[in-house]
């Protein structure tokens, strides 16, 4: 059986989570591990130890926080603690300012691409609607004809029917001469 003093041997190793977190100072200290004593030395000095770091960090933050009274109180007697926050405040309404130009600024672009993109689309739609106004020709030509028969028979009148494109799509216009006409005048 390996004695119970050997350092790479010993029955404690392993066994307490706080063997994890102890520093290598400590490590060596207690190396020769007699099991009750020194665990006890060592948990007081690693207990006495926490107690002056906490010790020590507090008296840090009261040093800190009064040397902080301290500014600040000679800020706010001199007046630069008001105009310390008057400038941040004019600075954050700056920034305020400044986010909502970008944000018009960005929709501007989209609202640009947009109309780019319709005014494409428009083209388009002109490009064909033309094509489509040229391949029904003969069929245009009857509706002409016929319309031109019909305000004949009606009117006694020749009539014209006027088909063309325009930038909202087809445009028809009808004229209809009026020689016999009794309507009123204006």
């Amino acid at each position: 059986m390996p004695s119970r003093a050997s350092p790479s041997t010993c029955w404690l190793r392993g066994r307490f989570p706080l063997q994890r977190t102890v520093s290598v100072h400590h490590r060596r200290q207690y190396r020769p591990c007699a099991a009750g004593a020194n665990r006890r030395h060592f948990l007081q000095d690693e207990v006495g130890r926490l107690e002056q770091s906490i010790q020590r960090r507090e008296h840090e933050i009261k040093a800190k926080s009064d040397a902080r009274a301290n500014l600040l109180a000679i800020l706010q007697s001199h007046g630069a603690l008001e105009e310390y926050n008057g400038l941040q405040q004019r600075h954050l309404e700056a920034v305020s300012r400044l986010n909502e130009v970008r944000v018009r600024i960005e929709n501007l672009r989209r609202f640009e691409q947009g109309a780019g993109a319709v005014r494409i689309d428009l083209e388009r739609l002109q490009l064909r609607a033309r094509a489509d106004y040229e391949d029904r020709l003969p069929i245009r030509e009857r509706a002409l004809s016929l319309f031109n028969a019909n305000s004949e028979a009606l009117y006694e009148a020749p009539g014209k029917l006027i088909i063309d494109i325009g930038p909202t799509g087809f445009r028809f216009q009808v004229e209809i001469e009026r020689s016999g006409s009794q309507g009123l005048t204006r």
